[in-house]
């Protein structure tokens, strides 16, 4: 800020229109708008105040959807670590890659949806699920390593009741919305079963 002029002594005189263009960068700095956003705006070079605060809103909602999205990520891994005696480096590795492509494939409306879906369903259910799925894939995993013929009626009841818990672990994992059901589609279909 130049100032409009100098006493005698040399020292500088602040005129009231100084002081109040020193309020308002005050008070834009005070909202975390940078100092290039508030020259533009204070110059009317037809970037506003307007122009000026809305940047700095966009910015800060970057910010927050990330510091969601690290929490979230955080309380995933502290639910591992208090549910795992020691886990490896390589099973954390393998959660982050999981969580990184969840927000691949599903928009922050749809994470957020699907963190509401996962705390509606709570995690007795969810563990419920993961345990049938867990003892239909070792019952199956026995009759291939028997030799057991895909027809055999004892096969085909488990593959119905595999095809069951699928369909119901989706429709309850998806709350029946189709863009969630779509992206779900997508990561399957580009990443497999895995």
């Amino acid at each position: 800020m130049r100032a409009s002029e100098r006493t005698e002594a040399g020292h500088r005189r602040y005129f009231e229109s100084d002081v109040r263009r020193l309020h308002q960068v005050v008070t834009l700095r005070s909202l975390g708008v940078p100092l290039a956003g508030i020259a533009r705006a204070l110059e009317g070079d037809g970037f506003t105040l307007k122009d000026a605060v809305t940047a700095q809103l966009e910015a800060v909602d970057a910010e927050l959807l990330h510091a969601r999205r690290l929490q979230r990520r955080l309380e995933r891994i502290l639910e591992v670590l208090e549910s795992s005696d020691d886990p490896s480096v390589s099973e954390l590795t393998q959660i982050m890659e999981v969580m990184r492509m969840h927000e691949t494939y599903y928009t922050p409306e749809q994470l957020t949806q699907l963190e509401a879906r996962r705390e509606e369903v709570g995690s007795d259910q969810i563990a419920a699920i993961e345990r049938e799925r867990a003892e239909l894939s070792a019952q199956m995993k026995a009759h291939r390593d028997a030799g057991t013929d895909p027809s055999d009626p004892e096969v085909r009841a488990l593959a119905e009741r595999w095809r069951d818990l699928t369909e119901r672990t989706i429709a309850g994992f998806t709350g029946g919305d189709p863009g969630i059901t779509e992206s779900l589609g997508r990561m399957y279909k580009d990443n497999g079963p895995e």
